[in-house]
């Protein structure tokens, strides 16, 4: 709950004596709005209906202790800034919540007036930063589910006219055969949709990226990365050029891993070692290899392409980089391959040299739930 800035600023006291409950809501109901438990159920009932800034328990309860309690309070709670009411033997323990980030910070028994009120105003100035910073966090989560939904939309709904102007050209092609004057133009058009597509084809991929893919079940990832090498080989991204791959796999083939993402991230660093071929180079090779250890996955790509300097290395990852002007795509390819790298708490490296091909080294850790194959 985002507190506005017309609420007041509440205050909950949570002691099992009855004086102090009195004496504090005596004090300082003037200046903030006061609310007191006297036992843990009854701090957690007022905590579940109403707003709260700042929470203070006192460490000896009947009930329970109040360490333990903030610690519930900060968990339902994250917003609530949370301080701690002891004696001064309890200090120790104090000290290392307050290092630990459990407690805010603590009160001593008894109580100074002035003292307390100096320790309640930064409480509440913290309580009040960290509900902005939540408000401003819900806001931009909002905006991005509006941007997925737009991008979305627009990649759906653009597709269908793209594709009828693509079968449009195609015909127009055949009845204008042997017209090389008329060709030109189809040519150009069909050159423009394609790449419009393209376009589509990579915000619906940025799309999907940022949908949470629940794993249930394993993938063949040995399979999955051979029919990714067998598509790229049919596409001809090597411009006709004779194209060699080596693939190797070891380890195994069903893993526990996201389906989606990781044949989005086979896709794009496969189609980016074929895509950059070296045009002095009769023969582009590409190598795959791919080590499935116990804890560990490892994907090694490399190429005799064209490579590039190492010192530009680091911009392939980019959004919208486009390494020359035989990249085909929008610059998201990479971009892409390392967002789901990132997703999944892995590694990716590169080395590059110009007319040396370039080497991609990709490690992700593996997680496992109850093996099943998923082919």
């Amino acid at each position: 709950m985002i507190r506005s800035a017309k609420m007041p600023n509440t205050i909950l006291l949570l002691d099992d004596e009855y004086n102090n409950l009195v004496s504090f809501k005596a004090t300082f109901k003037e200046r903030y709005s006061i609310l007191t438990a006297s036992s843990i159920k009854d701090a957690m009932d007022i905590l579940e209906n109403k707003h709260v800034d700042v929470f203070i328990s006192d460490q000896r309860m009947p009930d329970g202790n109040g360490l333990d309690t903030i610690q519930e309070v900060r968990t339902k709670y994250p917003q609530i800034v949370c301080m701690l009411m002891t004696a001064y033997d309890e200090l120790k323990l104090v000290h290392e919540a307050i290092n630990q980030g459990h407690v805010y910070y603590y009160i001593t028994k008894p109580w100074n007036e002035d003292q307390l009120n100096l320790v309640l105003v930064k409480a509440l100035e913290k309580a009040k930063s960290v509900q902005e910073l939540n408000y401003k966090t819900e806001a931009l989560e909002k905006a991005y589910y509006e941007l997925d939904k737009l991008v979305y939309s627009a990649s759906h709904d653009m597709r269908t006219p793209l594709s009828s102007i693509l079968g449009l050209s195609r015909l127009i092609r055949r009845e204008f055969q042997g017209q090389d004057s008329a060709l030109k133009y189809v040519d150009l058009i069909e050159e423009s949709t394609d790449r419009m597509i393209g376009v589509l084809d990579a915000l619906s991929e940025y799309s999907e990226l940022r949908i949470n893919e629940v794993v249930d079940s394993t993938i063949n990832l040995k399979r999955l990365a051979q029919d990714v090498v067998q598509t790229a080989l049919e596409r001809n991204l090597a411009d006709g050029q004779e194209v060699r791959t080596n693939f190797n796999y070891s380890g195994n083939d069903y893993l526990w891993l996201p389906m989606r993402k990781m044949r989005l991230l086979m896709t794009k660093i496969v189609e980016n070692a074929f895509q950059y071929a070296n045009s002095e180079e009769k023969l582009h090779v590409v190598d795959l290899d791919i080590v499935a250890g116990e804890e560990l996955l490892t994907i090694e790509i490399s190429d005799n392409g064209q490579g590039m300097l190492p010192n530009k290395v680091h911009e392939i990852f980019n959004l919208f980089y486009r390494g020359s002007n035989q990249s085909r795509g929008i610059g998201m390819g990479l971009y892409l391959a390392q967002e789901i790298v990132s997703v999944m708490e892995g590694t990716i490296q590169v080395k590059s040299e110009p007319d040396q091909g370039t080497s991609f080294t990709i490690q992700i850790p593996l997680k496992y739930g109850e093996v099943t194959n998923n082919d």
